[in-house]
């Protein structure tokens, strides 16, 4: 009796051991170890964007995609905003599952869904690859990772100045539809197709790129066995994606009749100036064809096949053309142009694209052939490969990575050109106004009211409501900021509106929101002006 209880002990106590191993081994595996990782660079990218927020870095569209967001729960039509009133300019529709979160958080309720998205893009590659043989498995775990997670990615994430927009949200939605397709799994990726094409009247496109290369490098051996049926297929496909581009293309003037004047207007800017816009279109070409050979070559040196890059590369093209296109909206000098297709609401559905085409390459192409040295192959790509990515950014898009972890602690930061007594103003002012109270705020402090019921300029916005408080900034430190003129400040003031001043910050308010302004004053001492 006692041999059994001892062997009973013995196993279980060896059970236990087996176990601990086990569990111990598989918390430092691969998977667990880069998704760690992961989710920690997401978390400090997430954390540092509401940092910039606060420290006044993002001005104007963060805050009309807020309202964007959540303008049906408020009773206002779809997409409405205060700036430019009920007629959006493009077919943002996936912003609207954000409204419990923008309703609740704001600008936050933005920042942290779109932080899991980027995320769980993230783990379905680690989860697909894990499923791999172990050549196709780390180089999509690098390839993938470090395209997604390098200095490009936070470029795009941190979208500069603007904070956020809709577009970029088809970088990690088109990946999911990439996966979808590789995993064959049929009803997520007609839903994971349609949150793409509902994200921008661009989305089809994108749609179409990734399905295309999907059937041209997975299922390209049909065009040989059964010809006519596989050509049939990518016929269908592509009058199914560009008949709902042209829907929505339809759909976006017919709402939105700015956008359709933006449209005749690049048209006629091509007939009115085609030699800048031909010059400046050589020279943005050049650029992009430079970092799409940087793309074919990180496929090469992995492993991937000349076809699979001229594919990818081939289905991208259609996407670079309707992204200039849309930049021609702004100014003929594609080269100078901010908005160009290296802007991250433009780039994003590029480079989406690009990362998608290898995913789909590297876990299922049959002509995928690995490299001697592959493990050697692979760091020298992580090695050179963001360094490049750093150049880039530098070189084209004026973007320092490090300077801008130190922007909200730079002299040159935006909360830098502002005294404390202003910035306390400002702070209190956010926090004790309630959120539906209708406020105008000059831009540049707009980061500190990301949660309220923010007014435009626009006049004839008919669902505009009179402002109760005018926050302006009238010393003009940001030369973009045109909220608060001089003659604007003066017709408020003739309306009856008081006014009390900090330093270079104007609240101008209705006599009932006296209570609300008084409270965040300091006293004469503290260098207040006073009417």
């Amino acid at each position: 009796m006692s041999e059994s209880i001892d062997d009973g002990s013995f196993r279980g106590r060896l059970s236990l051991r087996t176990n601990t191993i086990t569990l111990v081994s598989s918390l430092f595996s691969a998977p667990f170890l880069l998704g760690l990782i992961a989710s920690v660079i997401l978390a400090v990218w997430c954390a540092w964007k509401i940092y910039l927020m606060h420290a006044l870095e993002y001005t104007s569209d963060l805050l009309v995609h807020v309202q964007k967001a959540r303008s049906y729960l408020y009773g206002y039509p779809l997409l409405y905003d205060n700036f430019y009133g009920p007629h959006p300019y493009h077919n943002t529709f996936t912003q609207l599952l954000f409204a419990p979160f923008t309703h609740l958080y704001g600008a936050i309720g933005l920042f942290v869904p779109t932080t899991l998205i980027y995320a769980l893009s993230i783990y379905l590659i680690i989860s697909l690859a894990s499923r791999l043989e172990v050549e196709r498995r780390w180089t999509l775990y690098v390839v993938s990772i470090v395209l997604i997670l390098g200095p490009i990615g936070f470029w795009m994430f941190d979208d500069p100045v603007y904070g956020w927009h809709p577009e970029p949200l088809v970088f990690p939605l088109g990946i999911f539809f990439a996966l979808s397709l590789v995993t064959r799994k049929r009803v997520v990726s007609i839903l994971m197709a349609m949150l793409v094409a509902l994200t921008h009247e661009g989305g089809p496109i994108l749609a179409w790129s990734i399905q295309t290369m999907y059937e041209l490098i997975v299922n390209r051996s049909r065009f040989f066995s059964a010809r006519k049926a596989y050509l049939m297929r990518l016929g269908t496909i592509l009058i199914f994606w560009a008949l709902l581009f042209v829907i929505g293309v339809i759909v976006q003037r017919t709402w939105d009749p700015a956008g359709a004047g933006r449209f005749d207007q690049v048209i006629n800017l091509i007939r009115q100036d085609y030699q800048a816009v031909l010059m400046g279109l050589l020279v943005i070409l050049g650029r992009l064809a430079l970092l799409l050979t940087a793309c074919c070559f990180i496929g090469f040196f992995v492993g991937l096949q000349f076809k699979e890059m001229f594919i990818t590369i081939l289905c991208v093209l259609p996407l670079v053309a309707v992204g200039i296109f849309g930049s021609l909206a702004y100014s003929a000098d594609l080269i100078g142009n901010f908005h160009n297709i290296f802007w991250p609401s433009r780039f994003a559905f590029v480079w989406g694209a690009v990362i998608s085409g290898l995913i789909i390459s590297v876990s299922s192409s049959t002509s995928f052939s690995p490299q001697p040295l592959l493990g050697l192959r692979l760091i020298l790509l992580c090695v050179v490969s963001l360094p490049a990515q750093f150049y880039w950014l530098k070189e084209y898009r004026d973007y320092d990575l490090f300077e801008r972890f130190e922007r909200p602690f730079d002299e040159k930061s935006m909360a830098a050109k502002f005294r404390d007594d202003e910035l306390a103003l400002v702070e209190c002012l956010g926090d004790s106004i309630p959120n539906r109270v209708p406020i105008l705020v000059t831009a540049v402090l707009r980061g500190a009211f990301h949660s309220h019921f923010l007014i435009g300029g626009n006049k004839d916005n008919p669902y505009r409501s009179e402002p109760q408080i005018y926050i302006c900034e009238f010393l003009v430190r940001d030369p973009y900021d045109r909220e608060c003129q001089e003659q604007q400040l003066h017709s408020i003031e003739e309306l009856g509106y008081r006014k009390r001043e900090v330093y270079g910050i104007r609240v101008s308010y209705t006599r009932d929101a006296r209570k609300l302004v008084k409270a965040c004053m300091p006293g004469k001492k503290q260098g207040a002006a006073h009417n």
